[in-house]
């Protein structure tokens, strides 16, 4: 019997159903949950090499394991002191936990498959450098200018027409128009950090998950367009198949990107009739999205799994 670890909540509902398909494929899975680590965890890298878990009465058998599925890592801890050292203190305590956590994740990574790689999931947080590598590789994307710059700013606003979104450079934070609202909302920083400025791009919108750089499964998102961001705001999701060319790009680009698993959203925009990929999410949450299309998201990740493990462990398909 393959054995897999899941690097996630013990309670997030992701995790119980990726934990219970494994089962009932024929494979044992173990939880990996750092959500208290490490203040009541206890991380050993050893002969024989363990994951002690304060809460079970057995320590993850590691050198058991086949494989790696990351659903998510944690690192919380109390809230940062709402001082510069506060902040700083709390900053640094995070780095080091998610740093072990990672560290762990890629030594295990140089003996058995990952999905995903911490080295493949960590362009999600390079948005700038992700869409520069992916455009350098012949992926539409929108066009993007990071700066701090207001004149660099205005001269590239002025060239799209004014159909420019503002969003961070990471974090999943409201993507909204680059508009004079914008502008007096966030005077105070907006010469201190550099913004990404983004070609806006709009007609059709689409979502697409893919397993081994293949496509599993794709749905156009209805919502109200009154709005940039369409995150809490669909209407209708209608599974869907994409058409060819935008299709070849997407599953060219996430094995550019080296990941495995990954949801990517794309637009259709009406005024030039081409497809833009706007995000890859190497850790798209998919309990939801398999009531909205029809689908066993669970059930499709753990075929691909097995698949891998019968497969002399090739992720891609």
């Amino acid at each position: 019997m393959y054995a897999i670890g899941i690097v996630g909540s013990k309670m997030d509902p992701h995790v119980i159903q990726l934990a219970e398909e494994s089962r009932r494929q024929g494979i044992e899975p173990h939880v990996i949950d750092f959500t208290h680590f490490p203040a009541y965890n206890l991380l050993t890298v050893s002969k024989p090499r363990g994951y002690d878990d304060i809460g079970i009465h057995d320590p993850v058998p590691v050198e058991k394991l086949n494989l790696l599925l990351v659903r998510n890592f944690r690192a919380h801890g109390r809230e940062p002191v709402a001082t510069p050292d506060g902040i700083e203190r709390w900053s640094r305590g995070v780095g080091d936990s998610l740093g072990l956590q990672q560290a762990f994740v890629r030594a295990a990574g140089r003996h058995i498959p990952v999905v995903n790689h911490p080295d493949a999931s960590r362009f999600h947080g390079l948005k700038p450098y992700q869409y520069h590598f992916l455009h350098s590789h012949g992926i539409r994307v929108p066009a993007t200018l990071v700066t701090a710059d207001r004149g660099t700013v205005s001269s590239f606003i002025e060239r799209f027409g004014n159909r420019v979104v503002a969003k961070p450079c990471s974090s999943g934070a409201e993507v909204v128009m680059a508009d004079n609202e914008f502008f007096e909302r966030n005077e105070a920083v907006l010469g201190k950090r550099p913004f990404m400025y983004q070609q806006f791009v709009s007609g059709r919108s689409f979502r697409t998950y893919l397993l081994g750089g293949r496509i599993v499964s794709s749905g156009e998102i209805f919502f109200d367009r009154r709005f940039v961001d369409w995150r809490e705001r669909v209407r209708k999701t209608t599974a869907c198949t994409l058409e060819t060319a935008a299709a070849d790009q997407v599953e060219k680009a996430v094995r550019l990107l080296g990941l495995a698993y990954c949801a990517v959203d794309l637009e259709y925009d009406g005024q030039t009739g081409a497809y833009y990929l706007l995000d890859f999410n190497p850790s798209a949450l998919f309990t939801g999205w398999s009531k909205l299309v029809t689908i066993n998201m669970a059930e499709r990740i753990i075929r691909y799994v097995a698949g891998v493990l019968g497969n002399g462990n090739r992720l891609w398909l």
